[in-house]
């Protein structure tokens, strides 16, 4: 059973003790990433409030995801197409 690791981190010039499973290079790099597309939403728009930087970054997070799944998928279903052709011949 492994360890919860912790890692304190910063972002948006406010620190965090981040805990989880993963490696603390993990944890860090998660944080690494949130900053910088926080920083590049903050950027775009300076006039934001934190919170309101901190829920846009959230939906243009959640649509990169979503459309990484939808692509997943449809390459899932691609390699499924061809193993159904494969074991027809």
């Amino acid at each position: 059973m492994s360890e919860a690791k912790k890692v304190e981190v910063t972002i948006l010039d406010e620190r965090y003790v981040l805990k989880g499973k993963e490696s603390e290079e993990y944890l860090e790099m998660l944080a690494f990433q949130i900053n910088k597309k926080l920083q590049q939403v903050q950027n775009m728009n300076p006039r934001l409030s934190v919170v309101q930087t901190a829920i846009l970054t959230a939906v243009n997070i959640m649509d990169e995801y979503t459309k990484l799944q939808q692509e997943h998928q449809g390459l899932l279903e691609l390699i499924d197409d061809n193993r159904e052709k494969s074991n027809k011949k």
